[in-house]
């Protein structure tokens, strides 16, 4: 897998062959959010709350809109929600 590790877009078109407004990531980093915003992809931030993480400011900063303290808060509902928005093509917020 190190030799050759697929990015965000290859997962997405070439191995699972979706849409990039058909999915959406989970992750603690907002490079992550960056990438996935760029490509029109959904995006649920879940950053750390060390006192030294700035992924959380990094994240508000990038657009994300939603935003859990525990990966367990994310439901249904969460999900509904982002995929309300990614179809209305409203998930990202303005910078």
């Amino acid at each position: 897998m190190n030799d050759v590790r697929p990015g965000t877009k290859e997962i997405v078109r070439d191995i699972f062959g979706y849409e990039f407004d058909e999915v959406v990531f989970v992750d603690d980093i907002n490079r992550v959010a960056e990438v996935t915003r760029a490509l029109g992809a959904g995006f649920i931030g879940v950053p750390a709350s060390m006192p030294h993480n700035f992924q959380r400011e990094e994240m508000v900063a990038t657009g994300v809109r939603h935003l859990v303290d525990d990966i367990r808060k994310i439901d249904v509902d969460l999900l509904r929600t982002v995929d309300q928005e990614l179809a209305a093509g409203t998930h990202w917020s303005g910078r």
